[in-house]
Formats: C-alpha cells, sequence, structure tokens
C-alpha cells in the first residue's frame, strides 16, 4: 500500500528570485493522550540537545519519547514509543517547524503501516493547516502541524513509520510510531447472555462468565451443582484459548481458532455433544471437546434452548441435543424427549452462510440472504404458515423452509418464540410471537396468536445488528445506540417505562443511558452489551447475578460488570 501524502510545503522564491537553498528543518513531537482529571505538562530532553513537550491525561497510558540521530541536512526527528491506550483514540501531533535562513523546497509528510492492520495509525493535517503549507523565512513562526491517530482494532502491538522526506537535496528521515492495543486481559471483545448468566470473552480468547452456575454453566467448580449466586465474573476453569462463545439456557459452548469445538454446563438432552451424564441432571463444569471429528466456523446457543447447532466452513449445518420440536433439523427424536448428543447433519442440502438458534427453532441464512427456518412453528416464528396455530407435536417443523418474503437478510436472531432479520439497508423485520410487542409493531400486539407474515418493525431507526431474547428484542444503530423492544417485567428494555409490569412494549425506544455499545446480546429476561471504550454493561433480571455487578438486584439501567478488566485502564506511569 503506497505511502498516503498528508502535507506537503510549496517552493517559495528567496528574496525574489526563483533560486531554491537548503534550508534546515526541525521537526518535533508533541505527545497528548485523552481523558484526564488535570494537566501534567513536563519537559524531555533528548540526547541530541532537543527539548520536548509533552502532554498527558490521567488514565492514560505513558508515551515514551526518544530522539533519533540526526541525518545529513539539520533534521531532530524523534521517534515515538508505545504503549497507547486503545480504549479511546489516542491522538499525537508533531510540528515541522523552519529553522533555517531560507525557505524550503517540497516537504512532504507521509505514513506507512507496517503491521497487518493498515488502519492502527493514521495521518491528517492538525490545527495549523499543514496542507499546502510553505515554511518561510521567519523560521520560529512557520510552522505546520501533523496529527497522528492511533485506532487498533484488536489488541497487540502494531507499528507504522512516517517518512518526511525534503525534495532538495533529498533527505528522507523516519519517525517511527509503535502502540500497543488494550492489553487482552483488560479488554472483552465479545459477549453473550444466555438464561440466567452471562460470558464474555477476552481479546486473548480467556472466557469469564458469571450468574447461575447449577449445572456447571459457568465453567468453574465455584457453586457448580449448587442455587448460590456468583455475581462476579470468573474465570473458566481452562487453558483453552476460544475463538468465539454461544450460551443456551443452562449450558455454553465455545470455539477456538482450529475450529474444534468445546461445550460445558447441563447435558440434560444431550446439548453439550457427549453422552456423559446425558439425560441427568447433574452438573458439567468441566470444559470438554464435542464428539466429533468436525471443524466448526461458527456455533449458536439460543438463550432458552437446550441445543446447539454448528456451522462449518462449507456451510453444512449440524445440530445436537433437544428436538422435541425439530429444532435440530431432523426427524430423528422430533417430538419427544430423548436426549441427541451425537452431532447429527441438518437434513438439507442447503448451505448455510449463518445460523442462529431461539429456544424451540433455528434458523439459517444463504449466502445469498435468503432465510429458512426449522423447529416449532405455533406462533409462526418461522416465517411460515405451515403448522402455525396449532399446539404440541403438531407445530413441529424438522425440515428446512423458506421464510414466506421476496427480502433478503444480512443477518438473523432468533428468541422464544420469534425471529427478527436485518435488511441490507438496516431495517429491521420480525415474525412470530408478538403478545408481548417483542415484534416492534401494535399488530396483534397483546394477543396469542400467530403472526407467520414478516413485517417491518415500526421505526425509522436503521440498525447495524439485532439481537433477540426470551420476549424482548434489542437493536444496535450504526452510531452505536442501543434501542429495545417488546417484554420489559424486569428492566431488560433497559428503560422504565412499564418496568415491573406484563405490559407490551411494542415501540422500538433507546436504552436509558449515554453509553454507546460495540455489541448487544439479548438473555432471557436481561441484556448486556460492550460499550464503545470496551467495558461490559448489563440490565434487566438479576435474580443470579447475571448483571455481573456484584449483586442479586435487577436493574433498567446498565450497571458495570464488577470485576471486569475493562472496567480500568492500567496507568503505567
Amino acid at each position: 500500500m503506497p505511502p498516503t501524502r498528508v502535507a506537503a510545503c510549496r517552493p517559495v522564491a528567496d528574496s525574489g528570485t526563483r533560486r531554491f537553498t537548503r534550508c534546515a528543518v526541525l521537526v518535533l513531537l508533541t505527545a497528548y493522550l485523552a481523558a484526564c482529571s488535570g494537566s501534567d505538562q513536563r519537559s524531555v530532553t533528548n540526547p541530541d540537545g532537543a527539548t520536548l513537550e509533552r502532554a498527558t491525561s490521567a488514565g492514560t497510558r505513558r508515551v515514551t519519547i526518544s530522539a533519533a540521530r540526526p541525518i545529513t541536512n539539520p533534521y531532530v526527528v524523534p521517534s515515538v514509543t508505545g504503549p497507547f491506550s486503545a480504549t479511546n483514540k489516542s491522538v499525537t501531533t508533531f510540528t515541522v517547524t523552519n529553522t533555517g535562513s531560507k525557505v524550503t523546497s517540497e516537504l512532504v509528510v507521509a505514513l506507512s503501516n507496517t503491521t497487518a492492520d493498515a488502519t492502527a495509525f493514521s495521518i491528517a493535517s492538525g490545527d495549523d493547516e499543514c496542507t499546502g503549507h510553505s515554511l518561510g523565512l521567519e523560521a520560529k513562526h512557520n510552522s505546520c502541524t501533523v496529527k497522528v491517530t492511533f485506532s487498533p482494532s484488536r489488541a497487540g502491538t502494531f507499528t507504522g513509520t512516517i517518512a518526511v522526506t525534503l525534495a532538495q537535496p533529498r533527505t528522507v528521515t523516519a519517525v517511527n510510531l509503535s502502540g500497543a492495543g488494550v492489553n487482552p486481559q483488560m479488554r472483552r471483545d465479545t459477549l453473550v447472555a444466555g438464561a440466567q448468566h452471562s460470558c464474555e470473552l477476552t481479546a486473548d480468547g480467556t472466557a469469564y462468565c458469571w450468574g447461575y452456575n447449577r449445572f456447571g454453566q459457568l465453567g468453574t467448580p465455584i457453586n457448580s451443582g449448587t442455587d448460590e449466586v456468583n455475581p462476579t465474573a470468573t474465570t473458566v476453569t481452562t487453558t483453552l484459548k476460544f475463538a468465539s462463545l454461544t450460551a443456551g439456557a443452562n449450558h455454553t459452548c465455545g470455539l477456538t481458532a482450529d475450529g474444534k469445538a468445546y461445550c460445558w454446563g447441563s447435558n440434560l438432552t444431550g446439548q453439550l455433544g457427549r453422552s456423559t451424564n446425558n439425560g441427568t441432571a447433574a452438573a458439567n463444569p468441566t470444559v470438554t471437546a464435542v464428539a466429533t471429528t468436525l471443524k466448526f466456523a461458527s456455533l449458536t446457543a439460543g438463550a432458552g434452548g437446550s441445543f446447539t447447532c454448528g456451522l462449518t466452513a462449507d456451510g453444512t449445518a449440524y445440530c445436537w441435543g433437544e428436538n422435541a420440536n425439530g429444532q435440530l433439523g431432523t426427524s430423528t427424536n422430533n417430538g419427544t424427549q430423548d436426549g441427541n448428543p451425537s452431532v447429527v447433519a441438518v437434513a438439507t442440502t442447503l448451505k448455510f452462510a449463518k445460523l442462529t438458534a431461539g429456544s424451540f427453532h433455528t434458523c439459517g441464512l444463504t449466502a445469498r440472504g435468503t432465510a429458512y427456518c426449522w423447529g416449532y412453528n405455533a406462533f409462526g416464528q418461522l416465517g411460515t404458515t405451515i403448522n402455525t396455530g396449532t399446539f404440541g407435536t403438531m407445530s413441529n417443523n424438522p425440515t428446512p423452509a423458506a421464510v414466506a418474503t421476496t427480502l433478503q437478510f444480512a443477518s438473523l436472531t432468533a428468541g422464544d418464540l420469534h425471529t427478527c432479520g436485518l435488511a441490507a439497508d438496516g431495517s429491521a423485520y420480525c415474525w412470530g410471537y408478538n403478545a408481548l410487542g417483542q415484534l416492534g409493531t401494535v399488530t396483534n400486539n397483546d394477543r396469542d396468536v400467530a403472526n407467520p407474515t414478516v413485517t417491518a418493525v415500526a421505526t425509522a431507526l436503521k440498525f447495524a445488528s439485532l439481537t433477540a431474547g426470551q420476549h424482548h428484542t434489542c437493536g444496535l444503530t450504526a452510531d452505536e445506540i442501543a434501542y429495545c423492544w417488546g417484554l420489559n417485567t424486569f428492566g431488560q428494555l433497559g428503560t422504565a417505562t412499564n418496568n415491573g409490569t406484563a405490559a407490551a412494549n411494542p415501540t422500538a425506544t433507546a436504552v436509558a443511558t449515554s453509553l454507546k455499545f460495540a455489541s448487544l446480546s439479548a438473555g432471557a429476561n436481561h441484556t448486556c452489551g460492550i460499550a464503545a471504550d470496551a467495558t461490559a454493561y448489563c440490565w434487566g433480571y438479576n435474580g443470579w447475578g447475571q448483571l455481573g455487578d456484584g449483586t442479586t438486584n435487577l436493574s433498567f439501567t446498565p450497571v458495570l460488570v464488577s470485576g471486569s478488566r475493562s472496567s480500568y485502564v492500567e496507568d503505567e506511569r
């Protein structure tokens, strides 16, 4: 990738002539990091005698400034070493100043990222309008500022180089940049909510869980097999590093980078994918591999479900666990309470790009955006009229059927008795049970009837993602604002409206917080989100400590997960 040309100082005539002479240029670097209560200004003298001013702010990491050895021209160009804080964007500015008695020939400032992430560092003109600025005769008064922004997409170390090039005589001097993404042990990038527990995954693949652990779904022997609450985040007991997590009603599964699936928690219906304790209420807190040689690209388990599904790299869907409603996509034990611990392919030739599991049904999305669903359909949650309005085994549909719509979706999410889809333009659509307003429309709101027709959520909002809980749905807009609709008995919508009642809330309403979120996950009766600054928050029902705030008090506003290592930034000063 060629370096981006950002700052150029045009040639200026010297004393009325068209002749150019060599000039002396001094490049000084000033490091500014955000979010401090009070300013700490101090001077640092480099080995070559240049004095560099440093401004720091509390809550950010130290920036070390050192001088590189000058070359040929009278440049003094400092190099910058990290770490930079990645919880907020770190901004460094440096000033290009003419300290000579003559004007410069063309001076160019360009940036190249030398790590795989080509956007970790970016540069632009600062307040002094560096672009197109000419450095003239009045050395100490003619300068321009270049702003460097460090914005890593993940944890780790990033490097880049700013090249300062003088055209005549040609001299290239490098300003070396390095930044450390937030410490993996201090940042949780993904979060999943189950029925009565929640789990979070750090950037280095470490899993943490909190909430109910009766069946070992937290992946720790602490209070496993008991009804004790676990209101603070606890590390899952394993040396494995995970690439993703998914949470069911009483079990949790993780996928490693090499595609191996592991599960822990309840195995009453075989949802852990192995025969150990299948059919019993025993706790299984030990992280154990699913009994298959298959490698998966993704896993899904519904917040109220007792089954798990996985998608291989070639788009083939497999499921295991409960199949009382045909949710495994096979007729084997359909309609029975028998467990199905063996991983079985969904009975279809379809290839899927994405899967989502609800409590009693499953949906898949093809690469073209066509949605298919299978399982329980009493309330039209499969998006088809087949067996709607019937109950018991009569409403089972073990064969994937296309959702009856011409719409193509970018993603799907399945709740207890409803399903929602997100179109490519950010419009949200839902179908299924709507007695509590979880479809985001007043149609059949407060009525126990089927709604198999795909219907737009009644809002002008455009969403970047959707997540469905038991009887509520939440969406995240592109500007990171969270909205929810549906049941709010326990505050799972993040608002006081109808909190503590069984009233329907069909209108998408903003979560009562100034926080912005990077992702959301809806559980049975609670919701969690990763804030834009990488901290974890939850709201709603908290009877088992699933909000992770150290209490069992429900909350209709987001509360910070207690013990979250992302809730602070380590100060290395």
